[in-house]
């Protein structure tokens, strides 16, 4: 047999001891940092700048910002939102999703095995990244989805982890054959594209994490929550047929989703 129940389903190990509630404390604190990187990733990559290397300033006057100005969360509270060079609305967004994650990172560790728990952290934080950039320009970079789909393959070597290398490797055929099919059928009856090239890299590395069976749930599950957003737009003048809709965030909402409802069943 190829496949084991688990891994076909990809039901993730709950953990068995109580909660560490200074431990998931620290994953929140972490967690908020690392959405404080993700900001600035989505925000570079979307600008074609260094990722790594430059340090953080303001976009409205380029000044560069101070090491507090940089403290998650705080940073923001305690400046009020604005730049305190110029003034300038720093968008609440940025707050929103240092919270977000650091809320992900406390519920990853306080209901997985830690090593389960900081391989969801990172790909959820790496599936975030994606996420904003395709919300702010309709872009999927490459190199965020290689990260994610080397995680996934990584991830399928280790012990811990409940999706051999075969499963995910039809994890990562799965969808990609799905997407491609269903594209050729709309070209051949619309005559152009219906999904941008970086829908199938990252359906391809989510599928790795996932395995065959949950990645043809999550694109199905994508397209119902695009079709509906769709009919939505449509219904209040929007949009219409033809409206583009960044497919790569409904993909990202759904993977996030993921570990949270494997908690919800298991537990």
């Amino acid at each position: 047999m190829i496949f084991s129940a688990q891994e076909t389903l990809v039901t993730l190990p709950i953990s068995n001891s109580d909660p560490n509630w200074a431990f998931i404390a620290v994953a929140f604190i972490i967690g908020s940092c690392l959405g404080s990187f993700v900001q600035a990733a989505a925000l570079r990559l979307n600008q074609s700048e260094d990722v790594i290397k430059q340090p953080s300033r303001c976009r409205s006057c380029g000044q560069i910002l101070r090491w507090h100005d940089n403290l998650p969360i705080l940073g923001w509270v305690l400046g009020k939102g604005c730049c305190r060079h110029c003034g300038a609305k720093i968008s609440a967004r940025y707050v929103l999703i240092e919270i977000l994650i650091g809320i992900l990172s406390a519920i990853m560790v306080a209901y997985y095995p830690l090593p389960i728990a900081i391989s969801l952290i990172l790909g959820l934080s790496i599936m975030m990244i994606s996420i904003l950039t395709d919300l702010d320009a309709m872009l999927l970079h490459l190199p965020a989805m290689i990260i994610l789909a080397l995680l996934g393959v990584v991830l399928s070597f280790l012990p811990f982890w409940p999706v051999s290398p075969i499963t995910a490797f039809m994890g990562l055929l799965a969808p990609v054959l799905m997407i491609s099919v269903i594209n050729l059928v709309y070209m051949l009856i619309r005559g152009e594209s219906g999904f941008g090239s970086g829908d199938y890299w990252l359906l391809g590395a989510v599928g790795l994490w996932m395995g065959p069976i949950l990645s043809t749930v999550l694109f199905f599950a994508s397209t119902l929550i695009g079709a509906l957003i769709g009919v939505a737009l449509i219904t209040i003048k929007k949009g219409d047929g033809q409206t583009a809709l960044p497919f790569g965030v409904f993909i990202g909402i759904v993977f996030i989703c993921w570990p949270i409802l494997n908690i919800l069943v298991n537990i």
